[in-house]
């Protein structure tokens, strides 16, 4: 199955994700009234009727319940889980970025995390909610050459996703840090990194509570 089939059935799980998660946020909508601490994070872990798992991610910003989600759709491969993201830009473009195994395990190494499956994946996406450039809302930047081979580079907080351009999806293939680009790719990329990490919607520089459903 190419990664645009698999968006296609993706598309077919939206209207039972969001009822379910309808029902989720009013039944921990108590409790997080009752939290003190905000922004407050919450997973939420579901599989469809279509037998396709889910992590949901929800941020909640204050007791008014004003909060931020995102979904991320969990696909086993030979090589590991693959994970489909679906961002919707300032422009309401709906841009699909596929995350291979390959790519979060380099990321596992090269940015020193300890973890390893559901929990590798959730501290690798609570880190890189997006890989926006909070300024002009793009996922995709530079080409950047990378051993011989040229990618579209993808900047989030801990270094570089490189990736290519497959039926209108940016599928990211490795990960590098910052330490590891060349002089003048470190100081372009130096400048994206600086938006996402200051941007105000970077919630994880407040470090949030957390509490398990």
């Amino acid at each position: 199955m190419t990664h645009e089939e698999v968006y296609k059935e993706l598309e077919r799980d939206r209207e039972n994700i969001s009822r379910w998660l309808y029902h989720q946020m009013n039944a921990q909508r108590r409790r997080i009234i009752k939290c003190k601490r905000f922004p407050l994070n919450i997973w939420f872990d579901h599989t469809t009727p279509r037998k396709v798992r889910y992590l949901v991610n929800t941020v909640v910003y204050e007791k008014k319940m004003a909060f931020m989600i995102a979904v991320y759709a969990l696909r086993n491969t030979k090589e590991g889980i693959a994970i489909y993201v679906s961002w919707t830009t300032g422009t309401n473009e709906i841009k699909p970025m596929v995350h291979l195994p390959h790519q979060i395990q380099r990321y596992a190494e090269r940015a020193g995390v300890k973890k390893n499956g559901i929990e590798l994946i959730k501290h690798f996406l609570e880190r890189c909610p997006d890989g926006q450039d909070n300024e002009n809302q793009d996922i995709v930047g530079k080409s950047v050459r990378y051993k011989g081979t040229t990618h579209l580079s993808c900047c989030i907080p801990e270094g570089v996703l490189l990736g290519q351009m497959e039926d209108n999806i940016y599928v990211a293939h490795t990960f590098i840090t910052y330490d590891m680009c060349g002089e003048i790719q470190k100081e372009s990329f130096e400048k994206s990194r600086s938006k996402i990490v200051t941007g105000k919607d970077y919630y994880k520089i407040a470090k949030p509570t957390y509490f398990n459903v």
